[in-house]
């Protein structure tokens, strides 16, 4: 692990308190068939299939509403009836065949939580790398691997020097509607400093003799998906359903998501699609518990079973006093005092603590992985999931992620901490004598299938559309672990 050269400039007191990172918080109220529709909310509407928009043409001219979005991967469109009339078309257009679902594109507000803890860089100040063995990790993999990451966050600065080289093709904001578009000057840029400071523990350059280094030695790509870009916070659900197929078809195979809805929330329909539909394409969903420190009941997107989340610990492998634990909770990962990169305007550097600076650990650990030779979203999963240090804390693995553990089982076949496996001593006598049975390995949590059947198109081609209440698009199959978050969205 290099050694950081250099100091980070005095950060602005008020611009921390202002700006910095920042763990986040949904306060929506819970998506429920009680909660009242706004008059003039728009309608996420998802199609049985390509051709179902065609059969909607009349009874949305006869309402006076009109299409003004797609997501053709969901097979979803965003529907904006005429003022006044939002409650009334959703409950006619719930009748209608060609649809799924209806539902309001409501507004998630996403507001800064808390001011970082430590705002100046200080050298050894990275005991997060050492405390999941990344360095030693590194040395098991060969030199030159890049999966891409996406990270659905408040952005990046790109003009960061840790991120020369980092960044792939392709990084856009949903929120401004410029992915998938030519937009000149289309780059998320980060006002926010929460999506930098994400980034940056993923994937940072590494060996480059300044700054920091990053969980994953920076073999990673960083595909940057700007969801968020006011100060207000609030965020439509249709611009995180795009985020995540987006990230999908721009060929990431890791999304990082460091926020969620409230103490007990469940996500919308489109949502579930979404994760569903990434799941079924082999990719793994990493995402923060949550920093309310109690919640029990779950919360979107922790609770879904496509997603592994992340508590957070601190530097004597104690759970933080803010973290979110639980049944639906996989995993737990360093996320007190975590050294990582911010907007240069805010001063490169700075420290954050929450489940948003747990989860980026597990997401370039899932990174790396990916670089084994026949790597699956399921063994990823396991590999992680089967190796964790144990420790005292209420998550699924019983522990906190050890990195090198998840790469050597990956790599050489064996967990390090338990005994290797004994080649099977040769007979010396003809007559054969039976060899001691194995003890049985411990079995890794295995994911949890999703009960509803996809529409056709968003279901993995060799797995057949299971008969269900209503159909997803077939790329949005099951995946695995639920997990329990709290009331944080980009939690900090």
């Amino acid at each position: 692990m290099p050694i950081v050269s250099r100091l980070p400039r005095q950060v602005p007191p008020l611009a921390l308190l202002s700006l910095l990172l920042i763990a986040f918080c949904v306060v929506a109220a819970p998506a429920s068939p009680l909660t009242p529709v706004a008059a003039d909310a728009d309608l996420l509407v998802g199609l049985k299939g390509a051709g179902a928009e065609a059969t909607l043409r009349r009874e949305l001219a006869a309402a006076d509403a009109e299409v003004v979005s797609r997501n053709a991967s969901l097979h979803l469109v965003v529907v904006r009836p005429r003022p006044g009339e939002a409650g009334r078309l959703m409950a006619r257009l719930r009748r209608h065949p060609a649809v799924r679902y209806a539902e309001p594109d409501r507004e998630r507000a996403i507001t800064p939580l808390a001011a970082p803890s430590d705002p100046l860089y200080r050298e050894g100040g990275q005991w997060n790398l050492d405390a999941v063995h990344a360095p030693e990790a590194w040395d098991l993999l060969p030199l030159g691997g890049s999966t891409v990451v996406a990270v659905l966050d408040t952005g990046l600065d790109y003009g960061h020097p840790e991120f020369r080289g980092q960044i792939a093709r392709g990084g856009c904001s949903t929120a401004l509607e410029t992915c998938g578009t030519t937009i000149a000057g289309e780059e998320p840029r980060d006002v926010l400093g929460h999506g930098t400071h994400v980034a940056g523990i993923i994937g940072a350059a590494t060996d480059n003799r300044i700054g920091i280094a990053s969980v994953s030695g920076g073999r990673v790509s960083l595909l940057p998906i700007q969801v968020l870009t006011r100060r207000s916070g609030l965020v439509k659900v249709s611009t995180i359903v795009n985020a995540i197929t987006y990230a999908v078809d721009q060929g990431a195979r890791v999304i990082n998501m460091s926020f969620g809805g409230a103490c007990g929330e469940r996500g919308s329909r489109a949502e579930q699609d979404a994760l569903r539909y990434a799941a079924a394409r082999d990719v793994v969903i990493v995402v923060a518990a949550g920093n309310d420190g109690g919640c029990r009941e779950g919360r979107f997107p922790a609770d879904d079973p496509n997603v592994i989340a992340v508590a957070a610990t601190d530097r004597s492998d104690a759970a933080a006093p803010f973290t979110d634990t639980g049944p639906s909770v996989a995993i737990a990962a360093p996320g007190v005092r975590i050294l990582s990169t911010i907007p240069v305007a805010l001063g490169e550097y700075a420290t954050a603590s929450g489940t948003s600076m747990a989860a980026p650990h597990v997401a370039a650990a899932a990174a790396l992985l990916f670089q084994v030779p026949g790597a699956t979203k399921a063994k990823v999963e396991q590999w992680l999931l089967s190796t964790c240090d144990p420790i005292r804390i209420d998550v699924r693995c019983g522990g906190r992620l050890n990195l090198y553990r998840a790469v050597h089982l990956a790599v050489k076949g064996f967990d390090p901490a338990k005994e290797p496996p004994q080649p099977t001593p040769t007979p010396a006598s003809a007559t054969p004598t039976a060899a001691p049975s194995a003890a049985p390995a411990t079995a890794a949590p295995q994911p949890t299938p999703t009960p509803e059947a996809l529409p056709e198109e968003l279901a993995p081609p060799e797995e057949p559309t299971s008969p269900a209440e209503e159909v997803l698009p077939e790329e949005a199959s099951a995946g695995p672990h639920p997990e329990p978050a709290p009331h944080q969205a980009l939690t900090r």
